[in-house]
């Protein structure tokens, strides 16, 4: 790594592996001794840290690192000054485990946390409470006199379950509030550190900016940019993003700089996980084994501690996060950590391999990560090897120096090797009853099959636009807009709200509904409301429906959208929330101008919910007014044209409920054409792609008639 004196260095260890879940609270108590040394006289000012995560960036996506076309300067200059690590990885290629990785410096199989969500009828408590339990880099740092402010992505809640001083308020599913800071102002930051400096102690700062994750909607001035350097628009969009956070890095250290405190502040860089839009040629991305998904770079800046060296060899990983930023501070490290101090060059020399675990997206217990897990890996010099167990248990052998894409499988030619690593992996962690998971559509050698979830997946709104802030809630419209479109124009609008029982789900969940009738030239939107909870309640969703509607059409005008041809439609509860933009009078927002009107020119059912009497769904959820948002009790003459799609078989709005709507409205005197899927059970045509194009075509037919006849 150099010839520079590392006795100045806060001397590492070697954390312990595979410890049982029964040990853990014992273990806490356990730390060791030789963990960091106490600093010389000299030193006895503890720095400064402040821990930059980039969430959803390819290895090679930086200046740096060589990129052709993406422009990192300030995290260029931050590598420039860094002891630098290239050959960095991060233990799962997936947000909330990495993240809960750096912050417990375990592995997920040990923290709990190997996904994003629980599985279905999953509480997400049980992982919280779990992880209230564990080593938390946080709170330790907050036992020696730290103050620390959380700010950007977190998952599990409130960030006082990590020991955080200070944060931007508690998180939902990954975020809130929190994942305003980069994308709309530093200004958190800044009066973080002046309280820290103002209240003469050091300060733990984690930046993990929603930045270059989705939605990929950078300034214009970057996209103009980048979409000289590509025609590909998505890429353009990706680029763009990159160098947005890379401004951000770069105002973040200007203010070091300013405050006079850089030289006494450790700067830590890395992402959560790959990307894959960067590159051609490679294998995997995000939640996946392969180099895309797993390797990212690491670096550390500390004026006279980490002397700058680009280190291309050895390897490092996200796991030494906690026991690296704790030896700098002069604290013990707990036993359970398992990664080194990477400031000890003896440590990271001495280190053979380094491990890594993939699991299926969803958890299914935090004591029981074996039930979801799809593969693991350990990298050794130049070698790696993969263990999956999605759809048979297999073997990957590669030579990373002579073939970093992962092309050439050597399982079989070199044999040898590949059991000396499988005995290397099941040495580090050998998982009791691993299950083979469902083979998955391999992308390498034939386009995955078009699914309702792949779409979610894949598609990207053209900008997100803040249309109410509730307390200190920000809730957002995810536009997409038709090849051409400019905001002079005057588009027809789909505005789509997603289901999930009012208390689930995001967005993304209804982007193919949203996107689908951008080819016939309408401005889709799918909007984000507030979901039930400890003060959120059915009748709030609601008011956030007629708000979002409110604003469409109040700045109609900017969002390029006719204010005279906006179709209003949604799933299950979220097709409920469409029914009240034009039923539900009496729920508004009090600071709503009710001079505009939130009625829709058209509404669209998709397995609507019809009724919450104790007859249909969500009555217990409700309780009392129940009646105020009941569709069916609602109805009356003068609504929207409306088309519904519904099963037969749908047990959240049964047959006889549908058609004692159907009738009402009727009798009403309003248009109501139903589609009936025979056997169509709730949220039939999410499940199949026929019937979703059938749909579109069918709601394209039916608003252009309408709108046409208007």
């Amino acid at each position: 790594m150099g010839n520079w004196d590392i006795r100045s260095r806060l001397v590492g260890r070697r954390g312990c592996r595979g410890v049982g879940r029964g040990l853990l609270l014992l273990s806490l108590a356990v730390l060791q001794a030789c963990g960091a040394c106490a600093f010389a006289a000299e030193d006895a000012v503890r720095p400064n840290v402040v821990l930059i995560i980039s969430d959803d960036q390819g290895y090679g996506d930086y200046g740096f690192m060589q990129h052709p076309v993406i422009e990192t300067p300030n995290i260029d200059r931050l590598a420039d000054q860094s002891l630098l690590f290239t050959r960095g990885y991060v233990t799962t290629a997936l947000c909330c485990p990495s993240l809960a990785t750096m912050l417990t410096g375990m592995y997920p199989h040990q923290h709990g946390y190997t996904g994003n969500d629980p599985i279905r009828g999953g509480n997400r408590a049980d992982w919280v409470e779990n992880f209230r339990e564990l080593p938390q880099l946080p709170a330790l740092l907050q036992e020696a006199g730290y103050l620390s402010l959380h700010t950007g992505k977190y998952w599990q809640g409130d960030p006082s379950v990590s020991g955080f001083t200070d944060s931007m308020g508690a998180t939902g599913r990954h975020g809130g509030k929190a994942l305003t800071i980069g994308r709309r102002s530093m200004q958190p930051v800044y009066d973080f550190i002046a309280k820290a400096e103002e209240q003469e102690k050091p300060f733990f700062l984690w930046y993990a900016p929603f930045l270059p994750h989705t939605p990929h909607n950078p300034p214009e001035r970057l996209l103009s940019k980048y979409r000289e350097k590509t025609p590909d628009l998505k890429r353009a969009k990706y680029f763009a993003m990159c160098e947005w956070l890379d401004e951000t890095c770069g105002e973040l250290l200007s203010h070091l700089d300013e405050q006079g405190i850089a030289d006494n502040t450790m700067v830590i860089y890395i992402a959560d996980n790959g990307w894959s839009q960067g590159v051609e040629g490679y294998r995997g991305s995000k939640q996946t084994l392969w180099e895309q998904g797993v390797r990212q770079p690491v670096m550390i800046r500390w004026p006279g501690r980490a002397e700058p060296l680009r280190d291309e060899q050895r390897l490092v990983s996200n796991i030494d996060m906690a026991p690296t930023i704790l030896a700098a501070a002069g604290l013990p490290v707990p036993q359970l950590m398992e990664g080194v101090n990477l400031l000890n060059d003896e440590a990271v020399s001495a280190r053979g391999a380094i491990f890594l675990e993939d699991f299926a997206h969803n958890m299914a217990a935090p004591d029981k990560p074996e039930k979801t897990l799809e593969g693991r890996g350990v990298v050794a010099g130049d070698w790696k090897l993969i263990e999956t167990y999605v759809g048979k248990k297999e073997h990957f052998l590669f030579d990373l120096k002579n073939d970093p894409k992962e092309k050439r499988n050597m399982a079989t030619e070199n044999a040898a090797k590949a059991n000396e690593l499988i005995k290397l992996l099941n040495e580090w962690w050998t998982p009791e009853g691993v299950q083979v998971q469902p083979a998955k559509a391999s992308g390498a050698k034939k386009r995955p099959a078009r699914t309702f979830g792949s779409m979610q997946k894949a598609l990207e709104p053209s900008r997100v636009v803040i249309y109410k802030t509730v307390g200190d809630r920000e809730l957002t419209l995810h536009i997409f807009h038709p090849e051409g479109f400019k905001p002079t124009d005057s588009r027809p609008a789909y505005v789509l709200f997603h289901g999930g029982g009012w208390r689930s789900g995001t967005p993304r969940r209804f982007y193919p509904y949203a996107a689908s009738l951008v080819p016939d030239g309408f401005v889709g939107i799918s909007v984000e409301y507030r979901l039930t909870g400890k003060s959120t309640t059915v009748f709030d969703c609601v008011k956030d429906g007629r708000a979002a509607i409110r604003y469409i059409r109040c700045h109609a005008a900017e969002l390029g959208i006719d204010p005279t041809r906006i179709a209003v439609g949604g799933g299950s509860a979220g097709a409920h929330v469409a029914l009240g933009t034009a039923l539900f009078d009496t729920e508004e927002h009090p600071d709503e101008d009710t001079s505009v009107s939130c009625r829709p020119d058209a509404l669209v059912l998709l397995f609507a919910v019809l009724d919450t009497s104790k007859e249909g769904y969500g009555n217990d959820r409700i309780g009392e007014g129940w009646q105020r948002i009941s569709p069916r009790h609602q109805i009356r003459s003068g609504m929207p044209p409306t088309l519904v799609f519904h099963g037969d078989q749908d047990s959240v709005a049964p047959y006889p409920i549908l058609t004692a709507f159907c009738t009402k409205m009727e009798e009403s005197d309003n248009t109501c054409k139903l589609v009936l899927e025979r056997g169509g059970k709730h949220g039939h045509i999410n499940n199949n792609m026929t019937l979703f194009d059938n749909a579109v075509k069918s709601t394209a037919t039916f608003l252009k008639s309408n709108f046409d006849a208007d």
